[in-house]
């Protein structure tokens, strides 16, 4: 978390940037078009004096690396594949057929890690489709899916499912039921760490 209150973002050649500081710490939202394959530089102006405050250590993405796959795309159309739910773009997002009841979406990992839930993110205009889901995971590329956790509905845009911590290879949103029309789409699947909240 950043210890100072950002005043205002742009990127380094003065275009754009959007940054909305939370309780747990920055969200950077900066359009695709305006990324550099190797780096995106944003400047942050601050209330403070920056030199006054302690290095912030960061850490990479859970998701980072990791193959998203799903049991259906919408028209098998690649805009809408399951690779749009890790690519950091929440206006992306992986579609199902309308009228699809059950799908999921898995995300192989190719290592194992510890995490403690996920943040699944949907568009307002679709967050109320899914009725019924689990979190399931596999510490290894094979054997049975565990459950994590049991849901009701994700009818909210931005939904973080916390649980007890479990090592992880693979880890799929099971989606068991949803509402008659219309497939379930979800715009970004995170993995939070043990100590996220």
């Amino acid at each position: 978390m950043l210890p100072a209150k950002v005043v205002s973002a742009s990127l380094i050649d003065g275009s754009a940037a959007s940054v909305r500081q939370t309780a747990e710490g920055l969200e950077v939202d900066v359009p695709v078009t305006q990324r550099n394959e190797i780096d995106t530089i944003v400047v942050l102006a601050i209330d403070k004096e920056a030199h006054r405050i302690n290095p912030i250590t960061s850490v990479a993405s859970l998701n980072s690396g990791a193959r998203a796959i799903a049991s259906n795309v919408y028209q098998n159309n690649p805009s809408y594949s399951p690779a749009m739910t890790i690519d950091g773009d929440e206006k992306t997002r992986w579609a199902t057929d309308a009228g699809t009841r059950k799908a999921w979406l898995q995300l192989d990992l190719k290592r194992s890690q510890d995490i403690g839930g996920v943040r699944i993110v949907q568009e307002k205009a679709y967050a109320d489709r899914i009725t019924r889901f689990q979190i399931e995971y596999r510490s290894s590329g094979s054997g049975p899916w565990l459950t994590a956790a049991v849901g009701s509905s994700l009818n909210k845009p931005d939904s973080k499912i916390h649980f007890a911590t479990v090592n992880v290879r693979q880890v799929r949103l099971n989606i068991l039921d949803t509402i008659p029309f219309g497939g379930p789409t979800i715009s970004e699947f995170e993995l939070l760490a043990p100590t996220d909240k």
